[in-house]
């Protein structure tokens, strides 16, 4: 009986130390578990901030990168033009003239020109030299040496796609003071959106200029002749014409270009019938400093070889 209760005591001093073993043993367990765990979460957290961090850094750059390229891209430039085409000299001898007249008596021109209409037309501006005064019946038709064309002449220019008829020529004033005030008024009252120039019935008219705009493109245009086979401009009319005056085209130059980009010179100069300068128009054209410093693009007149050139 007493061996039996000092096994027992015995076993009880064993268990206990090795409870206690176990007890200590699951508490170091537990801890470094917990402090794994611990870890584990703060390396998840510290790679899911890095990233953030990265992804931030990554926007930034890209940011900087679009704003950069912004900033030193190269604006896109957009050329601008303007197709301008000129015809003349409209010189109505009397074979032309008379082609107008329809069989129920009025006039129509509209044949003189149907064969080049779809090339004026595709133009942005349309220039023609009209060679002869448009003084209306009134005044008579008649050709060669003293001109005078119909109204309806100026009709079919219209109806063409002209946009700018010239007037200064050598015949200008064929038919007088009153040709020019007719011409002018027919003008004014008949076709009030079509630009002519080279005539006048006041001073002030004569130092204005004639602009066309296109495309945001100012386009100046100047109308001179070389004289008016010796007729005298009329004495309260000493405007009536523009001569090629080197002062006063200077004059019409400088103010041109405070008005546009761009200056046309359309002088009515040179020797009929002849395909070749003279030295007068190369003086002109090449030593005048008005022109070669001034002047952007020179379409001459005069020279013919048909009626209608």
């Amino acid at each position: 009986m007493y061996e039996i209760k000092k096994r027992k005591t015995n076993y009880i001093k064993i268990l206990i130390p090795a409870l206690i073993i176990l007890f200590l043993a699951g508490i170091f367990l537990f801890t470094r578990i917990n402090r794994e765990n611990k870890k584990t979460h703060e390396t998840l957290e510290n790679k899911e901030t890095l990233s953030q961090i990265t992804q931030l850094q990554e926007t930034e750059e890209s940011t900087q990168n679009q704003e950069t390229e912004t900033q030193y891209e190269e604006p896109v430039q957009q050329i601008q033009s303007v197709n301008i085409k000129m015809v003349g000299d409209v010189l109505l001898h009397t074979p032309v003239s008379d082609s107008g007249k329809m069989d129920d008596g009025t006039y129509n021109y509209d044949h003189l020109f149907a064969n080049v209409k779809s090339d004026i037309e595709s133009a942005d501006i349309a220039i023609a030299n009209q060679e002869v005064i448009l003084g209306g019946r009134d005044l008579g038709l008649s050709g060669y040496p003293a001109f005078n064309g119909a109204f309806e002449v100026g009709d079919s220019l219209v109806n063409s796609g002209f946009d700018v008829i010239l007037h200064a020529t050598n015949h200008a004033l064929d038919k007088g003071k009153q040709g020019i005030i007719n011409c002018i008024n027919y003008w004014r009252t008949n076709h009030p959106e079509i630009s002519f120039l080279g005539i006048n019935d006041s001073s002030e008219m004569q130092d204005s200029i004639c602009v066309k705009e296109v495309n945001g493109i100012k386009i100046a245009i100047l109308n001179y002749t070389y004289g008016t086979n010796g007729i005298s401009m009329p004495s309260d009319m000493p405007y009536a014409v523009n001569l090629l005056d080197k002062e006063k085209i200077a004059r019409d130059i400088e103010l041109a270009k405070t008005q546009s980009d761009f200056i046309v010179v359309c002088p009515h100069w040179g020797i009929e019938y002849t395909n070749e300068f003279n030295s007068e128009q190369e003086e002109m054209a090449n030593s005048y400093d008005y022109c070669v410093n001034l002047c952007r693009q020179i379409f001459g007149t005069e020279v013919r070889i048909d009626g209608i050139d």
